[in-house]
């Protein structure tokens, strides 16, 4: 696990928010978050029972995003800011996407042909980038060009109009996880009693609670693949905003940890006893989680740590990020079964917004309502192709309920007509085929091939060498071809019986970095953004 560096990048914070009151308490406050393109989810530790942490308006998930209102307003966070699809340059969304290596996005081995959803060839990393970024209506400047590693951190700069600035991509993240701390030291002081409702104004203000900055701990749950430099950013920014002890820790080990919590007590009793000796067998569980803009695939099993273990299982290790002392992490089920990473990888430009873009650029290019509209005229980032591709957005999720369905987009057609959006699930599962379907069956392909798993094309998914489970998690995975695409991949396409475990669900990230808390090693991440994280035994890798 990376630990906060004391020194860190220079960073905004909202300074205007008072600190809470001193405290005497030393015990350290875990708070896990999970930093989505949309929303960010947080947890508390185990010292408040992984309390999950409500916004300002109540909410227990909080808008990725900041907005500046003007040179002489108070900057508007999280749940406070402009909504991204409808807001202008002013509004900043998507903020841990920004603080990502572009080189990782560049270099995306999962990314195939069409990785956009516009018919451009994915492997060229422009393209690949441009999928989301092209939709930004606020401008990224780019203030390094040095091959430098160092150099490279906070290169990237976005320009405010309101504000004739620009800020680094560390201090917006800062301001938006002052936000964070504060939610968090107001959910401490309800869970302790120590507020104070202002009938004035109807809000709720922290009088005292044993709980300061200095106390908190933030664990950031990150796919495997982000390099060293995001990580460093990450914390360097938790600095920013007043917390100075961070870590962060792959987002793979904290699905393990939940899982491990949930199941491990009863995954492994009568059901997969053996019928002779009555030896609890090992589990293998395929997890593949799909969010916004980013899609992690990995490979568990579980092993029971108590008694002789089974002479079939693979003795693995995690990276140094997810090894906790043992001691304290531990969830003592009534099994005492461990759950383990034998592979995960993850992409940084494959996400449920690549659907929303195929269904864009098939309206906009055999619509006849949306016929006289050139790039000059519907460029990406106007409000017109905002609204079209927040109407896309909206039709995805109807056919993920309904097989087929329309919406209506407000005065995007010629003359400032409304335009009425139908697709079939059928269409859309063709439109999708390049961008999202193979690139998922290869990334669930690799992951296997690298964990050892064995999945025969008739054999189903259960035996020896085989997966006996799949988990998914994310907004991504409740469209029907996408759980099609994952049937398909392990062999099961044929089978109307098989089901998904859902025991994951969008809070699990953030619940499994508060459930990881503080390891008292430091990790060493990978640092190249192009290689898959592998988690394997040192056999294997030799």
């Amino acid at each position: 696990m990376t630990m906060a560096n004391p020194n860190p990048a220079t960073a905004t914070d909202d300074s205007s928010t008072p600190s809470p009151p001193p405290s005497t308490s030393t015990t350290p406050v875990i708070v896990g978050i999970d930093l989505g393109a949309l929303t960010t989810k947080i947890t508390l530790g185990p010292s408040h029972d992984h309390e999950l942490v409500r916004n300002a308006h109540g909410g227990h998930a909080t808008p990725t995003a900041v907005t500046f209102a003007g040179k002489h307003r108070a900057r508007l966070l999280g749940e406070n800011s402009a909504e991204v699809s409808r807001a202008d340059g002013n509004t900043v969304g998507m903020l841990d996407r920004l603080l990502v290596d572009s080189l990782l996005v560049a270099n995306d081995t999962t990314a195939g042909d069409a990785a956009d959803g516009s018919g451009n060839d994915g492997r060229n990393g422009n393209e690949v980038e441009d999928a989301i970024s092209k939709f930004h209506r606020f401008e990224i400047r780019t203030s390094c060009e040095s091959d430098d590693k160092d150099a490279q951190r906070n290169r990237n700069k976005v320009y405010i109009p309101n504000m004739d600035e620009e800020y680094s991509t560390t201090a917006l993240a800062s301001m938006l996880l002052g936000n964070v701390r504060d939610n968090v030291m107001s959910t401490i002081a309800r869970l302790e009693g120590n507020t104070n409702n202002n009938s004035n104004n109807n809000t709720t203000t922290t009088t005292t609670t044993t709980t300061s900055n200095n106390n908190l701990h933030f664990v950031f749950a990150v796919p495997p693949s982000y390099p060293q430099s995001t990580r460093n950013e990450l914390m360097d920014a938790a600095y920013g905003a007043n917390v100075a002890n961070s870590s962060v820790v792959d987002s793979s080990a904290c699905l393990a940890k939940v899982y491990e919590r949930k199941f491990g007590g009863i995954a492994t009793t009568a059901e997969g006893a053996d019928a002779e000796g009555g030896t609890k067998k090992e589990k293998t569980i395929l997890v593949v989680e799909m969010g916004h803009a980013r899609t992690s695939v990995s490979v568990f099993r579980m092993v029971p740590s108590i008694g002789e273990t089974p002479a079939t299982a693979t003795t693995t290790t995690t990276t140094p990020a997810t090894t906790t002392d043992e001691s304290k992490s531990t969830n003592e089920n009534d099994g005492g079964t461990k759950v383990r990473v034998l592979s995960a990888i993850s992409s940084p430009t494959l996400g449920a917004n690549l659907i929303d873009i195929a269904l864009y650029h098939h309206f906009l290019s055999t619509h006849p309502s949306l016929s006289h509209h050139t790039p000059r005229t519907f460029r990406s980032d106007s409000r017109p192709a905002q609204r079209l591709l927040e109407g896309c957005r909206k039709l995805k999720h109807l056919l993920s309920m309904l097989p087929e369905n329309t919406v209506t987009v407000e005065n995007i057609g010629e003359n400032d007509r409304d335009v009425n959006l139908s697709c079939t699930r059928e269409t859309m599962r063709e439109l999708c085929r390049e961008c999202v379907i193979d690139r998922l069956e290869g990334m669930i392909g690799a992951a296997l091939e690298k964990a050892g798993v064995v999945v025969g094309n008739y054999g189903g998914i259960s035996g020896d060498g085989g997966i006996d489970a799949v988990e998914i998690t994310g907004g991504g995975l409740r469209i029907p071809f996408v759980q099609e695409t994952i049937r398909n991949a392990i062999g099961k396409g044929d089978d109307e019986d098989f089901a998904f475990s859902r025991g994951l669900d969008d809070t699990s990230l953030a619940f499994g970095a508060s459930l990881i808390g503080i390891a008292p090693s430091s990790t060493t991440n990978n640092n190249n953004p192009t290689d898959d994280v592998e988690m394997i035994d040192a056999e294997r890798q030799a």
